[in-house]
């Protein structure tokens, strides 16, 4: 992590936070434009700070797993695991979760699978391979990808319509009106690195993560 200054067109020097990340350098942060010396020496203590700020949260998280070897992402949980032989069970979408799930009248669909495939898409809403993990490290259950595949098909010729009336007549009973509408989110980015109040460098769908963001949303009836 490093501070870059960048010479603008006009003059102007830009003060941004830098870190390098498989090989790319990736902006953390625009501190913000100077002109004269003092202006940049004072964005250059601000960055300074925002770095101190920064390693200090991040002492914080590695402390937590202090215990524990060098592992990937999405590995710590289960390396704890192997190591202090013992399991960790994910209760609070059973409790909580279940009990909407019954009085929404989905457990008309006596298919255990469809209840932890509905759960695992409110509490970890990821690919399904991802769901397989996640009902492997918090429920027990080693499922196949073969297995959700073709149970999705089976959800679609035997349980659709049953499941869409049940959440239908459930709404209506609700809102006493229903109208039916369409929502979507792309992001947008922008061939610059400076952000604004409106870019913002985050998440990017095009794989744009160095370049300032806005997310655009669509609703339609």
């Amino acid at each position: 992590m490093y501070i870059r200054e960048k010479k603008n067109a006009s003059g102007t020097i830009t003060i941004q936070m830098i870190e390098k990340r498989r090989r790319q350098n990736i902006i953390l942060k625009t501190i913000g434009v100077g002109r004269r010396e003092e202006e940049i020496e004072l964005l250059k203590s601000r960055a300074k700070d925002y770095i101190r700020t920064l390693e200090r949260e991040r002492n914080k998280e590695q402390l937590q797993f202090s215990f524990m070897p060098e592992v990937r992402d999405g590995e710590v949980i289960e390396e704890f695991l192997k190591r202090e032989r013992c399991e960790i069970r994910a209760v609070g979408p059973e409790l909580i979760l279940g009990k909407i799930f019954d009085e929404i009248g989905l457990n008309e669909i006596e298919e255990e699978l469809f209840k932890d495939m509905v759960f695992c898409r409110i509490v970890y809403p990821t690919s399904k391979l991802k769901m397989i993990k996640y009902l492997w490290m918090y429920k027990h259950k080693k499922i196949s990808a073969t297995s959700i595949y073709r149970f999705l098909d089976k959800f679609y010729k035997n349980y659709q319509e049953q499941v869409q009336r049940i959440i239908y007549e459930h709404s209506l009973r609700i809102v006493k009106k229903l109208q039916v509408v369409f929502y979507d989110m792309i992001t947008l980015y922008f061939e610059t690195e400076d952000e604004d109040d409106l870019r913002k460098i985050g998440f990017s769908k095009d794989g744009k993560f160095q370049c300032p963001q806005i997310m655009l949303g669509l609703l339609v009836t």
